[in-house]
């Protein structure tokens, strides 16, 4: 059979189960808030305030003032309304916007959609309103006014009232005198010497062309690290200026303005192009956040985890110093102190800071990260159940490393956060919790961790490369976790950050969906990608696989593609080893600047190919050593001569397995159909294979391998991930979308 990866299973699917709706929202994000702000001196009005009856348009109060915005367009998204004690009625009114076409440039057209009314309680208060739809205007003037909806109970305003508060209203002294013609026409109201005490701000989204932006426009820096803005518009040719460089220095490359953190306060830097354009970026100098890596168990004879080891931690720092973490700010320990390291390529090998020995690690736990705000701990290498083997001779305990960050968060103000990748890792959790720290292990307590690849294809790797890309820890995590469960099955990664020790209950992540590490800047248009609907994977005859990538994305040359592949039934070795081994294809240009291929055969791996599924993990490195996230996909191999019976979808969507292999038996059983791509077992239909139809296999996880399935007169294969409660009996599937293939003879 031949198979194709394509998305009509999830098209078809879709529409017989449910519909889904979009609509677009205005986008007010890219543009700049701005308060256009007016008193009496800019007030119109119309209508009579003083005790008249409200029956029709032609007999209305209403004050409108005037506003005149610098950029050509604006939008406008909410309106504040003072009025004083002294001013017209805390009565209920309703909220205008018009052009300015009336006459003598008096409010003419209404923008308004819908109306809404306010009112001032009390006085001398400021009453803010949003619009239910902004409003666009383009090179035009525009009035925002007040339109009362009540008559006026009769305590009519003292206009001999003097009103001259300070804070509101100094810069307007000029003297007017009040019409005595009252009509629906617009007038300017005045009066002999006196300020009335009304005043309207506009905050409106300024459109400015060609202005000078940067984003994010303020910034948040820890003492002794970096954070970078970028900028954007005006002329270029920038200069740069800091309001106090003994709070915040700066650097600037191209576009990008690099802030250092230099002592707790406040500062602002000002950007400016050519032609005099700025942008002033508010900078907030706090607490430091640091970083402490170890990169354990050493180069002694026989630890075959040693370079990924090493290369994990030297990825770690690099993603580091990307979020803002400087040289001061990250404490590396290496089992090997005597080979130094230079990580950030500027020719100094002193990225080690000193030996990883027990004592070192408490001390810098302790003591160095004691005045941080907040604090990172990575630590690599081999484990064991509740230890971790810091050096060739030395192991630290659980209990004892739990009592040293109990100790640090009592003394830092922020979040502490705990990534620890080796075999047996989430045996340490126990022995750890704490509330407000967020315990990440690689694996469950007695399971061993995957380091292939030259360590790229590990825990560690996935859940930084999220930190890389801006997400938050508890993204990072489920990235990492999917991404090393679709490679390697057996390997479950764990985060406690409810502090009982318990690892993935269903309130764990709540506190981690709001860390994050570093800046939380993204960075992923540097990475480069794979798109899985750029790839195909075709037999290639009876021995060997055809993977053929049509499509790379990256903006600088490749260096590297390559798969790792996970075959059906893979042996992950003996118990307490990482597992530093996978099939690994490498791929060749092949003609097309942008299509690659690469098969894998029984010379790659030792044995012929086996009936079942194959899990692909695909990558691209590009000339800057940029790594992609893995393409993930998953190819059902066949040989012809196993039976090309196909199951079938019944009108409901339930499905009939009339055989699926588990633990060494055969079972037939029913799925029916819930809801959202779920299906439950019908536990009465379990029962014992009755013919020779195509088995399915059922995985030590659960999870259900479909080779065939027809529905609606087309074939797929398709992986059931379970997702229910074993222990509690609630055996439930949803269909891994990402394994879909079309299937056709």
């Amino acid at each position: 059979m031949k198979l194709k990866k394509l998305s009509s299973f999830f098209v078809i699917m879709y529409m017989a189960i449910t519909v889904v709706q979009t609509h677009a929202e205005v986008d007010l994000n890219d543009c700049r808030e701005t308060t256009l702000f007016r008193g009496d001196e800019n007030r119109i009005d119309r209508g009579n305030h003083f005790g008249s009856e409200y029956s029709d348009e032609t007999n209305v109060s209403e004050i409108a003032v005037k506003f005149f915005p610098e950029a050509h367009s604006i939008i406008i998204k909410r309106a504040q309304f003072y009025i004083d004690t002294y001013g017209i009625f805390n009565m209920p009114f309703t909220v205008h916007v018009y052009d300015d076409t009336g006459p003598a440039g008096y409010p003419g057209n209404e923008l308004t959609k819908e109306l809404i009314t306010a009112s001032a309680t009390t006085g001398d208060e400021w009453v803010d309103v949003e619009l239910p739809t902004p409003i666009e205007i383009s090179d035009s003037n525009f009035y925002i006014s007040m339109r009362w909806t009540e008559s006026a109970p009769g305590n009519n305003p003292s206009l001999g009232a003097t009103y001259d508060p300070d804070n509101i209203y100094n810069s307007f002294s000029v003297g007017r005198r009040y019409s005595d013609s009252w009509s629906s026409q617009w007038f300017e109201a005045v009066f002999e010497g006196q300020i009335r005490a009304q005043a309207i701000k506009a905050i409106v989204c300024e459109i400015v062309d060609n202005q000078l932006v940067a984003q994010p426009s303020e910034l948040t820096v820890p003492l002794e690290n970096n954070a970078f803005t970028t900028i954007e518009g005006g002329t270029g040719f920038y200069k740069v200026f800091s309001s106090d460089k003994n709070i915040a220095s700066y650097t600037l490359t191209d576009n990008m303005v690099i802030v250092t953190g230099k002592s707790l306060g406040n500062a602002v830097i000002t950007v400016q192009d050519s032609e005099g354009k700025s942008v002033l970026i508010p900078v907030e100098v706090t607490q430091p956040i640091k970083g402490i890596l170890v990169a354990g168990s050493g180069p002694y004879p026989g630890n075959m985890l040693w370079d990924q080891t090493l290369a994990s931690c030297a990825k770690t720092y690099r993603i580091l110093m990307a979020q803002g973490y400087t040289h001061e700010t990250i404490l590396f320990l290496s089992a090997d102190e005597s080979n130094n390291m230079d990580i950030d390529g500027d020719g100094k090998f002193n990225e080690i800071d000193n030996q990883a020995t027990s004592e070192r690690l408490e001390n810098a736990i302790i003591q160095w990260a004691g005045d941080a705000k907040d604090v990172l701990i990575f630590m690599t290498g081999h484990g064991n159940d509740g230890l971790f083997r810091i050096n060739e001779d030395e192991f630290v305990e659980a209990s004892a490393f739990g009592g040293w960050l109990s100790s640090l968060k009592s003394s830092v103000s922020g979040q502490v956060v705990l990534v620890y990748d080796s075999c047996y890792s989430g045996s340490f959790l126990p022995q750890i919790k704490s509330d407000g720290i967020i315990s990440i292990a690689s694996t469950g307590e007695d399971e061993v961790a995957f380091f292939t690849s030259i360590g790229q294809l590990s825990f560690s790797s996935f859940f930084f490369d999220g930190i890389f890309n801006g997400g938050n820890v508890m993204d990072a995590f489920i990235n990492a976790k999917n991404s090393t469960q679709f490679t390697h099955s057996s390997q479950t990664p764990l985060i406690d950050d409810n502090g009982n020790g318990i690892g993935n209950e269903d309130d764990d992540g709540k506190l981690a969906r709001n860390i994050y590490i570093g800046n939380g800047v993204a960075t992923a248009a540097d990475i480069p990608g794979i798109n899985t609907d750029d790839i195909n994977v075709t037999q290639n005859g009876e021995s060997s696989l055809l993977i053929t990538v049509n499509k790379l994305v990256s903006g600088t040359p490749i260096d590297r593609v390559w798969a790792v592949i996970t075959p059906p039934d893979w042996d992950s070795g003996a118990s307490g080893d990482p597992v530093l081994d996978l099939p690994v294809i490498e791929f060749q240009n092949e003609g097309s600047a942008s299509i690659y291929e690469g098969i894998y055969s029984q010379e790659i791996y030792s044995e012929e190919l086996k009936q079942g599924t194959y899990n692909i993990a695909l990558f691209v490195r590009d000339i800057n050593g940029s790594t992609s996230f893995p393409a993930r996909l998953t190819y059902t191999y066949s040989p012809s001569s196993i039976s090309s019976s196909c199951l079938a979808f019944s009108s409901d969507l339930g499905l009939d397995i009339p055989c699926a292999q588990f633990a060494g038996n055969d079972y037939s059983l029913y799925l029916d159909y819930v809801e959202g791509f779920t299906w439950k077992l019908d536990l009465a239909s379990v029962g014992i294979k009755t013919d020779d139809l195509l088995c399915t296999s059922l995985s030590q996880d659960l999870n259900l391998n479909i080779p065939c399935a027809s529905f609606m007169g087309t074939q797929f294969s398709f992986i059931f991930q379970f997702n229910g409660n074993q222990l509690a009996g609630e055996l439930s599937w949803e269909i891994d979308m990402m394994s879909v293939n079309e299937v056709s003879d």
